[in-house]
């Protein structure tokens, strides 16, 4: 049964990957909602306690070299490089399960975890190890805590947004400060890249 569910797993995403997918550049939108702002590629979200900047990696600004995220940038995956600075006196937690990106075509998307993560690459690369490796701690998986006065910046990994999209969001829920929790927003704009 675990093999059945495991080949499930592994044919529904396969299924949401397209090797035709287009491919895309991202830019973050000129106005947003409050605590929103822009800084040339980077679309922030900042309070008095908090500062969370958001940056789409192209291909050639993957922070290392991977076969895996060569690939996924080659079937059209989003990576994001996200950093949270936490200017309180409190920690702040991020946990990517309440953390999506959604498109204006009605798509609606997970950040990828370790185990989709494993599968595409047990999939396609007999050393799974090595090929996952060279990525091991550089993306948010599980939740991460941010002690005051510290940063904490890892990569956020999308399927392809939703064909016929020109906008898309990030959204963070339940971002922890301390006991009380926050969402947020950080939108961008969907072009697509020439060849």
């Amino acid at each position: 049964m675990k093999t059945a569910g495991v080949l499930f797993f592994s044919l529904l995403l396969a299924g949401c990957t397209s090797h035709e997918a287009k491919r895309i550049v991202l830019h973050p939108a000129s106005t947003g909602p409050p605590g929103y702002s822009r800084a040339d590629d980077t679309g922030i979200f900042e309070n008095d306690l908090l500062r969370i900047s958001v940056r789409y990696l192209d291909r050639k600004h993957l922070p290392v070299s991977s076969p895996l995220l060569d690939r996924l940038a080659d079937e059209g995956y989003v990576v994001f490089a996200m950093e949270i600075m936490n200017k309180s006196s409190r920690r702040v937690i991020f946990n990517p399960v309440h953390t999506a990106m959604m498109d204006n075509a009605m798509g609606y998307k997970k950040p990828l975890d370790y185990t989709a993560l494993y599968l595409m690459a047990r999939d396609t690369w007999k050393d799974t190890g090595r090929v996952l490796s060279p990525i091991k701690n550089l993306y948010y998986d599980l939740s991460t805590t941010v002690n005051p006065e510290d940063r904490v910046k890892k990569m956020l990994i999308f399927p392809p947004p939703d064909a016929g999209s020109t906008r898309l969001s990030l959204v963070i829920k339940e971002l922890y400060i301390g006991t009380e929790t926050m969402d947020l927003i950080i939108p961008f704009r969907i072009i697509p890249a020439g060849d």
